[in-house]
C-alpha cells in the first residue's frame, strides 16, 4: 500500500498549490500544470518525496491526457499530477518500458514555479507545514555574501540554497528552443560547469578553480571522473558552492541521495572531509580560473536583498521605515505610478495606498509610490516602524493580477483604505 502519510503530505500540498496559484499563471494546459506541481513537490518535500519506492514518473494517460505520476515501481501504486490524486496501476501495466526519472521529463513551468516557490517563503500556513515535516524552517530570503561569514551551520547554508537555486526551476534555467540545451538565467549553458561557476562567484564574490581529472587522482567520483575534470565555485576561501555537480549532472552521494550545493573546506566532520576530497579532491592541484570581487552595497543604504519578480531579481534596500525596490521600471511595479500625468486622470495620485499583512495576520496601512525618475518603488508604513520584505513580497503576490491589469487603482485612496481596515475588523474574532 501507499504510505498513508506521505498521500497526505502530498494531497496538502496539492491543494495549497491550487489555492495559492492564480489561474493567470497556471499554465494552460493540464500535463505542464501537472509537471509544475511534481516538481514542485519534488522541491518542497526534497527526501520525504523521493525515498526509494518514489525515485520514478511516468506520464498517465487520464481523460485521454497525458499526466505526470510519482510511481511505487513495487506496489504499482501512482499519485497523479495535478491534484495528488491516488491510484492503481493496471496489473498488465509494464512500467519498465515507460518510467522516466522525474529530470528526465517534459519540464514545469518556470514563472509558475517561482510564484509557487516565492509565495511560499512568505505563507505562514506554508511555513509551519514547511518546519512540521522538515524539523527546521523555510528560509527567509535569498543569500548574499554574508550567508557565507560562517557564522551559520552548514546544515542552515545548505538548507537556504538549496530552496533558492536548488531545481533547474527555482535557479531559473530555460531550454533553448533551437539548440536544445539548458541555459542560465544569464544566458549561458548550463552543461558547462565553468559558466554556472562563474555566475555563483560573480553573484556572491568568489574565485572560480578547476582542475582535470588526470592530474587530481584523489578525486573519485564518478560524475567528474565522466567529466575528464571539473570548474566550482569557492566563497570566502572556505565554501565550494557547485550547480553543476549537483543541480545539472544530478550526482549521487554512496548512499543515494542527490549531491549537495556547498561544502565547507574547514568542517571536522569526518563524512563532510571525505566527501569533499571524493569530490574536489587534493586542493594543490587546483588552478585559479577567475576571481570576482565581494558585491559591494551603497554607503547610505543597506543592499543585501532581493526580490524576484517574473524571474527577474531587483535589488530591495531598507532605510529608516522605507523599503526600496530599486530599477523596477521594466517589472510590472512601474504600472502603479500614479502620476495624472502618466495615468491621465487627474484623481489617480489619491491612490496611494496599500494594505500590509505580517507573519501573525495582522494588517497596518502603507504609502506606495512609483518613482518615474529613479525608477523604484517604495512602501513606507503609516505607523513608522521598517517594511519587512516578507510583507512587500506578500502585497506583491496577492495583488500580481490587479497590478498587472488594472494598473495604478490597484492602489487605495484614504475612504478605501478605511473600508478596507472596516471590512477586516468585522470579519476578525472579537
Amino acid at each position: 500500500m501507499t504510505n498513508k502519510t506521505q498521500t497526505t503530505e502530498h494531497r496538502w500540498l496539492a491543494d495549497w498549490m491550487e489555492r495559492n496559484t492564480p489561474i493567470s499563471i497556471r499554465p494552460n494546459d493540464q500535463e505542464t500544470w501537472g509537471m509544475t506541481q511534481l516538481r514542485f513537490a519534488e522541491h518542497a518535500l526534497k527526501d520525504r518525496f523521493r525515498p526509494e519506492a518514489f525515485a520514478d514518473a511516468l506520464p498517465l494517460k487520464e481523460g485521454g491526457n497525458s499526466l505526470p505520476a510519482l510511481v511505487n515501481l513495487e506496489t504499482q501504486d501512482a499519485i497523479i499530477f495535478p491534484g495528488a490524486f491516488h491510484s492503481l496501476l493496471p496489473r498488465e501495466y509494464d512500467p519498465t518500458t515507460h518510467w522516466a526519472r522525474i529530470d528526465c521529463l517534459p519540464g514545469a513551468d518556470i514563472q509558475c514555479f517561482q510564484h509557487l516557490a516565492n509565495t511560499a517563503v512568505i505563507n505562514p500556513e506554508f511555513r509551519a507545514w514547511y518546519t512540521d515535516i522538515h524539523e527546521k524552517p523555510l528560509p527567509t530570503g535569498r543569500p548574499t555574501s554574508d550567508a557565507f561569514s560562517g557564522s551559520q551551520a552548514l546544515s542552515e547554508l545548505r538548507n537556504r540554497l538549496e530552496w533558492f537555486y536548488g531545481s533547474d526551476e527555482s535557479l531559473g534555467v530555460y531550454q533553448d528552443p533551437d539548440l536544445e540545451i539548458a541555459l542560465l538565467p544569464n544566458g549561458e549553458e548550463f552543461g558547462r560547469c565553468t559558466n554556472s561557476a562563474r555566475m555563483i562567484a560573480e553573484t556572491f564574490g568568489g574565485t572560480v578553480f578547476g582542475f582535470h581529472a588526470q592530474d587530481n587522482i584523489q578525486s573519485t567520483h564518478e560524475t567528474i571522473e565522466q567529466a575528464g575534470g571539473h570548474d566550482f565555485a569557492v566563497i570566502n576561501g572556505r565554501y565550494i558552492v557547485d550547480l553543476w555537480v549537483s543541480v545539472y549532472a544530478h550526482g549521487q552521494t554512496k548512499d543515494g541521495h542527490r549531491l549537495p550545493i556547498v561544502y565547507d573546506l574547514e568542517s571536522d566532520d569526518p563524512q563532510e572531509q571525505a566527501l569533499n576530497v571524493e569530490l574536489f579532491g587534493d586542493p594543490n592541484t587546483w588552478e585559479m580560473v577567475e576571481s570576482y570581487p565581494t558585491p559591494t552595497a551603497s554607503k547610505d543604504i543597506d543592499m543585501t536583498e532581493q526580490i524576484n519578480i517574473d524571474l527577474t531579481p531587483y535589488n530591495v534596500t531598507h532605510q529608516d521605515n522605507h523599503l526600496t525596490i530599486h530599477d523596477c521600471a521594466g517589472s510590472i511595479l512601474a504600472n502603479l505610478a500614479n502620476d495624472p500625468q502618466a495615468t491621465g486622470n487627474r484623481f489617480s495620485e489619491d491612490c496611494r495606498f496599500g494594505v500590509l499583512e505580517n507573519e501573525e495576520g495582522e494588517l497596518r496601512a502603507a504609502h506606495i509610490h512609483y518613482d518615474k525618475d529613479d525608477e523604484s518603488l517604495s512602501i513606507s508604513a503609516r505607523d513608522g516602524e521598517p517594511v519587512s520584505l516578507e510583507e512587500a513580497e506578500k502585497w506583491i503576490a496577492e495583488n500580481f493580477d490587479r497590478i498587472e491589469t488594472i494598473a495604478y487603482e490597484t492602489l487605495l485612496d484614504d475612504e478605501e483604505l478605511e473600508e478596507a481596515f472596516s471590512r477586516h475588523r468585522a470579519l476578525s474574532p472579537i
